[in-house]
């Protein structure tokens, strides 16, 4: 018995208890709201479009004493399919998010592998061609900026094409 509580014990210090409880706190707190916009949006929506039925309240008198009221229970498989399809409209968002910033960090990195192998190719060109290591450097400061703004100008051409592709 001992050995049981050690490892509950060892179990509860793993993790961290206060991120547990305000996981907790705020999953009743989206459960609330869910319930509320099933039960006072959703459900009498759908009860008006089957005539004027607070599905809720259906119920079958087995006996007297029995009564099954089957509505609650219809009531709850529809909270349950509308919090499991907002946590699925939400993991996907943000799966879709974070799969175009991996493409534009992707194609930030091309360009810029691409300027960094055109650069060097321009200063060893450079370099033969004044034969001077005085003069390459001149070349250099000289075509940095036109880089960076040519750098600049693709990054702000790849934001505005993935705002685009997301429209």
């Amino acid at each position: 018995m001992k050995k049981f509580f050690n490892d509950y014990k060892q179990f509860i210090s793993r993790g961290n208890i206060m991120d547990l409880a305000i996981a907790v706190i705020i999953g009743q707190a989206f459960g609330k709201i869910v319930s509320s916009f099933t039960n006072d949006i959703i459900m009498p929506f759908i009860g008006k479009l089957i005539g004027n039925i607070n599905i809720a309240m259906l119920e079958v008198a087995v006996t007297e004493d029995l009564i099954i009221k089957y509505g609650s229970f219809l009531q709850a498989i529809t909270d349950f399919l509308i919090i499991s399809l907002f946590i699925f409209l939400m993991l996907r968002a943000a799966k879709r998010a974070h799969t175009r910033a991996e493409r534009v960090k992707e194609k930030l990195e091309q360009k810029l592998k691409g300027l960094g192998a055109g650069e060097s190719e321009a200063e060893s060109e450079e370099q033969a061609d004044a034969g001077a290591a005085e003069t390459a450097e001149t070349a250099d400061a000289e075509s940095a900026p036109g880089r960076q703004e040519q750098l600049l100008e693709e990054i702000r051409d790849l934001l505005k094409a993935q705002a685009s592709a997301e429209k």
